[in-house]
């Protein structure tokens, strides 16, 4: 009779304390705030200014579980809508500072054409999404390229790749 009683207690306690111990969705490690630093891989003496502030530039994301996110690159907000597909996360970009993605593509050819203190930007490939290789364990999330997206021109134009980390995770 022991043994029974025993048996039930183990059996209530599994039906208790299991369905929290649940491993969690890919979807559900995603879904929170991430941190990104930017890696430079170009030649060192190649950058100018934006390898200057490429050390200090981390771009932070925030996955929502809607499918949204929000991020915030240097100062700029960007908003749009994100998608599991895979080891790839990709995200659609709806929205920066506050204009349609065409409005701001338009708005930034405009002021930044011939400023010889900056990296000349291609935006000819802008309107692809950007995508997002999930690291192991679900610890990074990262671009393979930042030229897929924005191609840098010139002699000053950096190469590399964004890596985000969850906030708060242990490095």
């Amino acid at each position: 009779m022991l043994r029974l009683g025993n048996a039930f207690c183990l059996l209530l306690i599994a039906i208790w304390v299991l369905p929290g111990c649940s491993v969690a969705s890919l979807e559900d490690r995603i879904i929170g705030q991430w941190k990104g630093k930017v890696e430079l891989t170009s030649d060192p003496s190649r950058g100018g200014t934006f390898r200057i502030g490429a050390d200090s530039f981390e771009p932070t994301i925030n996955f929502k579980p809607d499918k949204t996110f929000d991020m915030t690159v240097a100062v700029i907000p960007v908003k749009g809508t994100w998608a599991l597909q895979g080891s790839k996360i990709t995200l659609n970009i709806l929205e920066i500072s506050g204009q349609s993605k065409a409005d701001f593509k338009k708005r930034a050819e405009r002021e930044l054409a011939g400023n010889p203190f900056i990296p000349q930007v291609d935006f000819s490939k802008a309107d692809q999404p950007v995508v997002l290789d999930i690291g192991p364990e679900v610890k990074t999330l990262g671009t393979s390229d930042i030229s897929r997206n924005l191609s840098f021109l010139g002699p000053l134009a950096p190469s590399g790749r964004v890596v985000f980390k969850r906030l708060g995770a242990p490095d």
